[in-house]
């Protein structure tokens, strides 16, 4: 059989013309990705998260490296230094039964890169070129931090284009090459050959002057590398992963993660990252049952190639962004064997899925913990144990950042809530929040429960004590809010100032914000009245706004700040 190019999935998808950082080569010298062994009978086609490293491990499994060819942004033979925690990658193995298998080949493409436009804290959405980049707890921040992510940035993002146009991010990076191209990958809708243009959620594409791989259609998934030009993005280069997925594979068995783009149980036919398999009628399931298939879904699809038709052979449901509990804190006690720590008296467990993260330490793992670590821990509660998502080993800087406490209330008082082991003052100046509105005090008591879960947001002082500055608890689900809750209730903003509207009003990413003398005004750290604070600002400046909607496109502003 000849050797055939592998046919990428979407999140890696090939796009020969574009570049990258991470020592990407030229647009003149593609690389071939090519299967070195496609006459194995084991071999496998893996797309899923690096969660760790010696030498790679992916969802928790590990591979062997010392032989793979390690592809960045199409340049290969790259360092396994040049892949990180939280990448979405692409793997081949042709031992896959193996305990420890051989990685043949490793592929990473970079999906999102380009500069930030907008942060929605309170939603943790970021605008990066156009499209809508979403965060949660388990996303890694790679060479900056949550916090301190800002407007004017430049960032690279890999993870999991969603049906609706937004991206789900595993993995953001802040950039430190001197590109001066974007990238922007999602589902594309509004589809118009005439005009040569598609949309990327509310994003326009303009790719009259690009060149393209693959078929365009609507709900097609696409990588375009080009630029941000006013509200429309114009391609230089689109890669669509609508390329001839109907011929004979060199792999027998594909592992795809990704976000169920839609599942239709009359059919049996699953469509995710793009593309659309069978369902087969002895599918096993983990984590879940065929019931659980809806979009939306985070899954992890084995599909079968020995058929006359690839068929979808297992499917396991993945974590997603739903967590049990958030703490940061000094470890009190390791134990390595069992792989347990305890912070704050309470005992917490890693396993084979757990993720590690350290800027400075590659090869960081449950092994390299000390007892005095300070470090931020996700974990999800199983069969009455705390399991380890995600660990974090932070440094000065991020330690005394403004962070979050989160998970079920334990215990408390008038004067204090207990978290995750934590017993937190309960500061009266805060803000306390019920689903997303602002309440005072003495409704926020009345409404707290042994149980409920709740956010804790604050910091760190330098004798270990955390000063909450605000309290947020959800009673009702996400089905009950409204359809388009980033206008509802509660907001944290920042942005650009895209209009001086009048003496107490601005627009900020093209939404009114409404001062009065009540609102809190900080230029660059220093208070300010409400005269000097609009003498100053101007087109282009940064505002952090906090307050809550008033209408779609009216926010109340009970705090604002202007920064450098």
């Amino acid at each position: 059989m000849k050797t055939k190019l592998l046919k990428l999935s979407l999140l890696s998808l090939l796009v020969t013309s574009c570049g990258g950082g991470g020592g990407s080569s030229s647009d003149e010298e593609p690389v071939s990705i090519v299967d070195p062994n496609p006459n194995s009978s084991s071999t496998l086609l893996k797309t899923g998260i690096i969660s760790g490293f010696g030498s790679i491990y992916v969802d928790g499994k590990r591979y062997h490296t010392d032989n793979a060819n390690i592809v960045v942004n199409d340049a290969a033979g790259q360092p396994l230094t040049a892949l990180k925690v939280g990448m979405k990658i692409q793997l081949t193995s042709t031992d896959s039964s193996a305990d420890t298998p051989t990685a043949t080949q490793v592929y990473y493409q970079t999906e999102i890169k380009g500069t930030v436009q907008e942060i929605d804290r309170n939603q943790r959405v970021i605008k990066v070129s156009g499209v809508d980049v979403k965060y949660d707890d388990l996303t890694h921040f790679i060479g900056i931090s949550e916090v301190s992510l800002t407007i004017g940035q430049r960032v690279e993002v890999s993870g999991s284009a969603l049906a609706d146009g937004s991206f789900s991010a595993s993995y953001i990076e802040l950039e430190d090459d001197n590109d001066t191209y974007d990238i922007v990958s999602g589902v594309i809708s509004n589809l118009d050959t005439a005009q040569m243009t598609f949309q990327i959620g509310e994003l326009i594409v303009d790719y009259s002057s690009a060149t393209i791989e693959g078929d365009l259609s609507n709900n097609a998934q696409v990588r375009v590398k080009g630029s941000l030009q006013q509200a429309t993005f114009v391609a230089s280069a689109v890669k669509s992963a609508n390329d001839d997925t109907d011929s004979p594979h060199d792999y027998d068995v594909e592992e795809i993660e990704g976000v169920i783009d839609s599942y239709a149980p009359d059919t049996r036919l699953i469509t995710i990252n793009g593309q659309t398999f069978k369902v087969s009628n002895q599918v096993t399931y983990k984590n879940g049952t065929s019931s659980d298939l809806a979009a939306g879904k985070l899954v992890e699809l084995h599909i079968s190639y020995s058929g006359q038709e690839p068929e979808v052979i297992k499917v396991e449901f993945k974590q997603g962004s739903y967590i049990d509990g958030k703490i940061k804190g000094s470890i009190d006690s390791i134990d390595y064997a069992n792989k347990n720590l305890t912070i704050n008296g309470q005992s917490y467990s890693a396993n084979d899925n757990t993720r590690y993260e350290d800027d400075d330490h590659q090869y960081f793992n449950f092994n390299d913990l000390q007892t005095g670590d300070f470090i931020e821990l996700v974990y999800k509660v199983e069969t009455g144990e705390n399991i380890i998502l995600k660990i974090e080993r932070e440094d000065e800087n991020e330690r005394y950042e403004d962070s979050e406490i989160k998970g079920a209330v334990s215990a408390y008082d008038s004067s204090s809530i207990t978290v995750a082991g934590m017993s937190l003052p309960i500061i009266t100046t805060a803000n306390f929040i019920i689903d997303d509105l602002r309440v005072d005090l003495e409704t926020f008591l009345a409404t707290l429960e042994v149980g409920i879960f709740i956010e804790i947001e604050g910091n760190f002082d330098t004798n270990g004590g955390f000063n909450p500055s605000s309290y947020e608890i959800e009673t009702k689900d996400d089905d009950d809010q409204d359809d388009n809750q980033h206008r509802y209730g509660h907001v944290e903003l920042e942005g650009r100032v895209t209009e001086l509207l009048t003496s107490t009003s601005f627009k900020l990413n093209g939404y009114e914000i409404d001062l009065s003398s009540a609102t809190d005004l900080e230029i660059r750290d220093r208070q300010v009245s409400l005269s000097e604070f609009m003498a100053t600002i101007k087109i282009d400046d940064i505002v952090e706004i906090e307050g809550y909607w008033e209408s779609s496109s009216r926010i109340i502003a009970d705090e604002a700040e202007l920064d450098d």
